[in-house]
């Protein structure tokens, strides 16, 4: 928020604001990852009810929380005081998902954990594809999403193993490093 000098359409004063915030509107962040070859920042950030969802971080981006979870309005508790200012254009996420798996989906659960785009040798089916996954979601459902064209993206189902916390990548060959409670 270096030089900001609104937020929401009000009128704020940058000697005031914290220059440390780099993007608000996040619920409960878990698990970030810069891709080196994009420069691109991912993040899973988990929700309030219903929705989970994946971001990807720009600078002075506002990401909708509490007003918003994921695409759909948020109504739950604790609910907003106040609705959005004019000004309120919250960045979308890349993708979101359901907490149960009403709907059908191939993806569902509650609470999202971040994870890293691939870039080994190993599996050239997900080479560049952002690979995360739910820690409780169907038994713990391990996906990716891959941009099809910019901006959009779609997600695929790997596998299900319980209890994935965390992911890393091995300094000795730059395959996946998967971390389970």
């Amino acid at each position: 928020f270096i030089g900001f000098t609104s937020w929401h359409n009000l009128t704020i004063t940058p000697s005031t604001v914290r220059t440390e915030i780099f993007a608000t509107g996040l619920r409960n962040p878990f698990r970030f990852t810069i891709d080196p070859p994009t420069g691109r920042i991912f993040l899973g950030d988990v929700g309030q009810q219903n929705w989970e969802e994946v971001d990807i971080i720009i600078k002075g981006g506002d990401y909708g929380w509490s007003w918003r979870e994921g695409l759909h309005d948020f109504v739950g508790e604790p609910a907003p005081t106040t609705p959005p200012a004019t000004g309120f254009n919250p960045v979308d996420p890349i993708f979101e998902y359901v907490s149960d798996n009403a709907a059908g989906g191939i993806i569902y659960g509650a609470s999202v954990c971040g994870g890293i785009v691939y870039r080994g040798n190993q599996l050239t089916e997900l080479q560049g594809k952002y690979i995360f996954c739910d820690i409780f979601g169907g038994g713990g459902i391990i996906a990716a999403l891959t941009e099809t064209s910019p901006g959009v993206w779609t997600a695929q189902q790997l596998t299900i193993r319980p209890q994935i916390v965390d992911f890393g990548t091995d300094p000795r060959n730059g395959e996946p490093l998967l971390c389970g409670l």
